[in-house]
């Protein structure tokens, strides 16, 4: 592929706060918004404050706490600032992009042209269960890219340089995504944020096996 071709892959990481305690999207609201070009260059990077109160920061992931947001530009503002980077030839790139892109309002065909999700770039399929083995970009990034890349905590920024730098690596290289599927298979991952919480998180439900809202899975 060109690299003027190239260009047109854009990463993207947002992250949410809860505005309620189930863990469906309706009780989170976007927090911060991080894009980076292909060759990994910072084109916005924006605190969202919430229109709705806040119930938890959930720090641990989405990387902000109490203050952080005071001041921050409103929603509408920062999607408007994300849409005029993008347009109908650009390619997202990321992790759970479809929420992400549900979350900003995008349009395929006006705003983006498609999308890299990496959750099912990586994916590896386990005979004995006969299913699908989805990893976490902190996985991907610490095996793949270098330990510790993506340390405990978060850094929105640095999460979407990690999504685009895995795409450069791996996208298009048949023989090297599967020696990295296999690594990523055999290399021992720590449990979700859900699991080591055991699904609740001040107060929040975070899903999985002990969901304790009754919400669908999102």
């Amino acid at each position: 592929m060109a690299a003027q071709s190239d260009q047109r892959y854009i990463a993207l990481d947002v992250k949410c706060v809860a505005t309620g305690v189930r863990h469906d999207a309706k009780s989170r609201a976007v927090c911060f918004v991080a894009v980076i070009d292909y060759g990994e260059n910072i084109l916005l990077q924006k605190a969202v404050k919430p229109e709705a109160p806040i119930v938890s920061y959930l720090t641990p992931l989405s990387g902000v706490r109490e203050g952080d947001l005071d001041g921050a530009e409103s929603t509408e503002v920062v999607i408007a600032q994300v849409k005029a980077l993008l347009g109908p030839d650009v390619i997202l790139v990321g992790q759970g992009l479809v929420k992400d892109i549900e979350w900003l309002c995008l349009e395929e065909g006006r705003d983006y042209g498609g999308i890299e999700e990496l959750a099912d770039m990586f994916k590896t399929y386990n005979s004995r269960y006969e299913n699908y083995t989805f990893h976490s970009l902190r996985h991907e990034a610490n095996t793949l890219l270098s330990e510790g890349f993506l340390s405990m905590g978060c850094n929105p920024v640095k999460e979407a340089i990690a999504s685009v730098r895995l795409f450069k690596l791996y996208h298009g290289n048949t023989v090297l995504l599967e020696e990295a599927k296999r690594k990523l298979a055999s290399t021992r991952f720590e449990p979700s944020f859900a699991k080591r919480n055991n699904s609740l998180y001040e107060g929040v439900c975070m899903g999985g096996r002990r969901c304790t809202c009754g919400a669908p899975r999102f």
